[in-house]
């Protein structure tokens, strides 16, 4: 029977970076992720922007100071390793419609706190290829182009025979006094990286998830380009790749599929229109569902009634920002023993 130290299912943010730590620290690992499930996964769906100010407050994002430059060094070393380049230092652009927000931004950029994410806030039009607006602000950001990212990381998996191409199915594990067996793979550990899967889950499906769908549009732009910046007015606009651009998303608590649907790819087509003077061609909609938690923070941990089991999900719109820096700590626990922070640990939920 094929045995290795640790197992992990699913290979997507969570999967990838608790698979590469772990690989790391010199442990066999086996990762169990099915590449032609009947739904995209999250990760490869999402924009891959760590945004340092979010919402309509401009709220300093939950742990920035820690979490944002962890992960970028993070996927900066990860693309060494891999040589392949999907990380980049990218300038977000948020356009402003009302004074109080220019006011507001322009108060903000002054405040410490601030200082390192706001890089200007003006009282004039960015670019002529973008619809009216009164001022703009940008921030100091980065993005990580996700399809390339995962892939590349699932190639080095293959290569290190640490991946296995099939679905999971929660019937075939049985736990055992010191591992688990799944199949005919025998692990000290394992540790579920499912995403929004683990609604399915017996071992943690307990947890206060609130599965989130988003939708996004892929479009072709020919008469401007917006390679070296993040656009958001309303949605997000990065760069994928000569003349394309992702765009999105939505956040959708109730839905009635998880395919992707006309109306949002009419809500998301107009706010795109709201924000581009040019023209531009819809080439693309995607849709998928987003493992978030009730109060925006992630599931990290081990069971306490199954210890060779342990979680790391829940990492909602800023799985890109939040998965190094939690799957690194959930790795630390689990080889050396150190703690999980209290804000994130899933004790709180069994004490």
């Amino acid at each position: 029977m094929p045995q290795v130290d640790y197992m992990v299912v699913g290979q997507g943010l969570a999967g990838t970076w608790v698979a590469c730590y772990l690989l790391q620290a010199g442990y066999s690992v086996a990762v169990i992720d099915h590449s032609a499930a009947p739904f995209p996964s999250a990760s490869r769906v999402a924009s891959g922007i760590m945004n340092p100010v979010t919402g309509k407050r401009f709220v300093k994002t939950w742990q920035a100071d820690t979490v944002l430059p962890f992960a970028r060094q993070a996927y900066q070393q990860l693309e060494q390793l891999l040589d392949t380049s999907f990380f980049a230092q990218k300038p977000l652009v948020w356009l402003l419609q009302h004074i109080q927000d220019l006011n507001h931004l322009q108060a903000l950029s002054a405040e410490p706190d601030y200082v390192p994410y706001i890089e200007t806030v003006q009282a004039t039009t960015f670019d002529p290829a973008l619809q009216a607006h009164l001022g703009y602000a940008q921030l100091r950001t980065n993005c990580v182009q996700m399809p390339v990212f995962l892939t590349a990381f699932r190639q080095y998996l293959e290569r290190q025979n640490a991946l296995i191409e099939t679905p999971f199915d929660h019937k075939d594990l049985t736990l055992l006094p010191q591992g688990v067996q799944w199949r005919n793979i025998s692990a000290q550990h394992l540790i579920f990286c499912e995403g929004a899967a683990i609604r399915h889950n017996p071992y943690f499906n307990a947890l206060p998830f609130v599965p989130a769908k988003g939708e996004a549009l892929h479009i072709r732009l020919v008469d401007a380009d917006f390679s070296r910046i993040i656009l958001k007015n309303g949605v997000f606009i990065i760069h994928i790749d000569g003349d394309y651009y992702w765009a999105g998303s939505n956040y959708e608590h109730q839905y009635s599929t998880e395919q992707p649907t006309e109306a949002i790819r009419q809500q998301i087509a107009q706010q795109i229109s709201d924000t581009l003077r040019c023209p531009y061609e819809i080439v693309g909609h995607e849709a998928a569902v987003r493992p978030a938690s009730l109060n925006r923070r992630p599931f990290v941990g081990t069971h306490p009634q199954y210890p060779q089991l342990s979680v790391l999900n829940g990492l909602g719109t800023k799985g890109v920002s939040l998965a190094p820096y939690y799957a690194a700590q959930l790795v630390r626990h689990l080889t050396e023993g150190s703690p999980i922070d209290a804000a994130v640990a899933i004790g709180r939920f069994w004490n």
